[in-house]
């Protein structure tokens, strides 16, 4: 089944952190979905233990990021792949979890949203997609 969104993660030298990250990820996202670890060299950390996950769940996935270094080029090059219509970024270490912050606003989702089209690329908002 085509994914109806799809999570991308940028990642560095996340270890065997990312495996707590997935986990809460396949446990709330009820839509069909692929999850991308997008990551900037074979050699990070985080491979082995999303390679681990994948062999249980294929919708999760590394992905080798050949934009250029950092986690802007990390986030574009994972919506530019993403299978999706719609592309959901969260970060690896959980900073931008609603659950863990009081400074988001109660109207906000913790998550960025982008609406896609193929072949385009927009930057992310929090308002986008929302209706």
């Amino acid at each position: 089944m085509k994914p109806q969104v799809s999570v991308v993660i940028p990642v560095y030298q996340e270890g065997e952190h990312i495996i707590s990250c997935l986990e809460r990820i396949l446990r709330e996202v009820t839509l069909p979905c692929e999850v991308l670890c997008v990551h900037d060299t074979p050699d990070d950390s985080t491979v082995p233990y999303v390679d681990k996950v994948n062999r249980e769940d294929e919708r999760v996935r590394a992905v080798l990021n050949t934009y250029g270094r950092g986690p802007a080029n990390a986030i574009r090059f994972g919506m530019d792949v993403a299978a999706a219509p719609v592309a959901v970024v969260t970060m690896a270490d959980g900073s931008d979890d609603r659950a863990r912050s009081t400074t988001w606003p109660a109207s906000s989702t913790g998550a960025w949203w982008s609406p896609r089209r193929p072949g385009t690329w927009r930057a992310a908002s929090r308002s986008a997609g929302r209706g």
